[in-house]
Order: structure tokens, then C-alpha cells, then sequence
């Protein structure tokens, strides 16, 4: 846990109200209803538990969590995974100007991750694949991510409005590595031959102007949904994290392995710090997600191999 971030977490039954097993279940649903009606929170140090189950989360209990938070100044919050989807309590913990951890914060720290399982589970070298980014923000991680694939994959483009701001690095890399890296406007041709497009931050509406050929993966890093109609949309992920951090798990069962990670150094360490971190606890992806929930391997395989049966039984076993 990161003593910065506030974790906000819900009971799995109105048994949890009281552990004791003596218990009648008739006095615990009483006890549970009251502390449920008066929006009762149980604080240790940075953990809330509230006094209900996630589908039972109030007007009062959302005052408490508000009242809380800021009693002890904290303005990162981490939900546990049923209260992700509670609209009322997300919109008033962002008009408070909480910041909501939700797992996307390390999202763009793993895009060698993410080009690196496609290319395993479609049984190619990632030093085949044509990569596009699609951004017009030259922050310093998708920099060092244009970078780090770049010594990576055969070709990478980078198609941007902001062409002056790409400028530096296109002449850095070809000037220290010998490497070409394409920098475009043309909406029609940068990304026809791109295996997989990233795309850090353009609007659906321009992505829609885009030219992209049957079977290209796209990996979306806004929280736009967009229907890739040939192909296959990314939306998120799963991760694989080690066992060293299963004590925080057991403890927050209810929260995601990208929160509980992403939780670890948020706010705390660069781009290149973050990428270390990432490398020492030999982080992968466990699998994707896309617009309508988990994507199997089969799926990805296909917008590859598009005829290999025999391949795609084999990975129908592991999905």
C-alpha cells in the first residue's frame, strides 16, 4: 500500500459487519442496516471500509467517505472494484478534486509490454511489426515510449499534427542510433501498414479519419471506445504481478492488480525509474480488454494468422 493514496473499500456481506460466528445472522442484518443508514466508516490509517457492500453504498456514506478523505488530507483515492461503478461517488469525489487511481495512470509505461504480448501470442518478432503512435503530445513518456520502440520494431511512425514537436527526437535518434522514424500528418498513409497503432491521445473523430487496414490491432490509451470494425480495440488490461506484493492483495481483495500496482509509485518516480521498477518485477500482461470485456488470445491470433486452425485450438485452451 502507498501510504499517500487512501484506499477505499466495501464488505462482501452484511456478515462482515461483525466476524464474531456467534453471532445470529438476524442481529448482524439489524446491526448492518443501522451502520448502513448512518453512513458508518471504519478508518485505519489510510484504509476506509465501509459499513455496507458495494451495491448498497448511500447518500450518507458518500458525505462520510468526502468528510473523511479530507479530514485526512488525502486527495488520491484508490476504489476497490464494485465501487468503480458507482457514478454518484466517483462524480462527487472528482468535483472535490479527488484524483481517482483506476490503472490507466501506468497504462502508457507499458507499451513495450503490450507490443511484446501481441507479437507472442501472434508468433512473430516484434522486430517484423510496423508500430504507429498517434499523438500530439510530446510529454515524456510517449517520447521515451517513441524511443524504446523504435530500437524495438522494423518501422515506427508517429502521425501528428504537431509535427515541430517531433522534430528533435526524429533528428536525435537517426543522429546518436542511425534510427528512421517516420513523422507524418497524412491521415490517408501513415498508418496503412501498421501491424498494431497506439493511439495516445487523438479524439475519435480524427482516428475515424484515419486509413487503417484489415486486421490492425489498435490499443486505445483515452477513455474514448472506438468500434475498430476489421480489427481488434485494446481498451485496458490484466496484469501479472509478483507474489512479493500478495500480502496487500489478500488484505484488499477487492481491488485489481493495475490499482494496487499502479498505487506503488504514483506520483513518486520518472519515466525511466518507473520502466526499472517494471523490469525488476518482470511485470507482463495477463490479458486485454476491450469494448465488451476480456479479448482472447483467438481473437488476437486472428487478425494475424487468419487460417491457422490448428494454432487456434491450441490457444482456445489457455483462454
Amino acid at each position: 500500500m502507498n501510504d499517500d493514496i487512501l484506499y477505499i473499500d466495501y464488505l462482501e456481506s452484511y456478515e462482515e459487519i461483525i466476524r464474531r460466528r456467534k453471532i445470529p445472522k438476524i442481529i448482524k442484518k439489524i446491526i448492518y442496516k443501522i451502520f448502513n443508514f448512518l453512513g458508518f466508516i471504519k478508518i485505519e490509517k489510510n484504509y476506509l471500509i465501509l459499513s455496507s457492500t458495494y451495491e448498497d453504498v448511500n447518500n450518507k456514506t458518500i458525505t462520510n467517505i468526502l468528510k473523511a478523505a479530507q479530514k485526512l488530507n488525502f486527495k488520491n483515492v484508490a476504489l476497490a472494484e464494485g465501487l468503480q461503478s458507482n457514478l454518484a461517488l466517483n462524480k462527487e469525489l472528482l468535483n472535490s478534486n479527488f484524483d481517482i487511481l483506476d490503472g490507466t495512470k501506468i497504462y502508457k509505461f507499458l507499451t513495450y509490454e503490450i507490443i511484446n504480448k501481441i507479437a507472442y501470442i501472434q508468433n512473430i518478432k516484434i522486430q517484423s511489426m510496423e508500430i504507429t503512435f498517434l499523438t500530439n503530445n510530446n510529454s515524456d513518456i510517449n517520447m521515451e515510449s517513441i524511443k524504446m520502440l523504435a530500437q524495438k520494431c522494423k518501422v515506427v511512425n508517429v502521425l501528428t499534427e504537431r509535427i515541430d514537436l517531433f522534430t528533435d527526437l526524429e533528428k536525435q535518434l537517426y543522429d546518436d542510433q542511425g534510427i528512421i522514424i517516420n513523422v507524418s500528418r497524412n491521415k490517408r498513409k501513415t498508418c496503412m501498414y501498421s501491424d498494431i497503432i497506439l493511439n495516445l491521445d487523438f479524439e475519435n473523430k480524427t482516428l475515424e479519419q484515419c486509413r487503417i487496414r484489415e486486421k490492425t490491432i489498435i490499443v486505445q490509451f483515452t477513455k474514448a471506445k472506438f468500434e475498430n470494425k476489421t480489427g481488434v480495440t485494446i481498451t485496458s488490461y490484466k496484469l501479472n504481478i509478483p507474489d512479493k506484493y500478495s500480502a496487500s492483495k489478500k488484505m484488499l481483495k477487492h481491488f485489481s492488480n493495475e490499482i494496487l500496482y499502479e498505487g506503488l509509485f504514483y506520483h513518486k518516480l520518472s519515466y525511466k525509474n518507473v520502466r526499472k521498477l517494471l523490469k525488476k518485477d518482470n511485470i507482463s500482461i495477463k490479458y486485454f480488454i476491450g469494448n465488451n470485456g476480456k479479448i482472447s488470445f483467438r481473437e488476437i491470433k486472428e487478425n494475424h494468422f487468419k487460417n491457422n486452425r490448428k494454432m487456434l485450438k491450441v490457444l482456445d485452451k489457455f483462454d
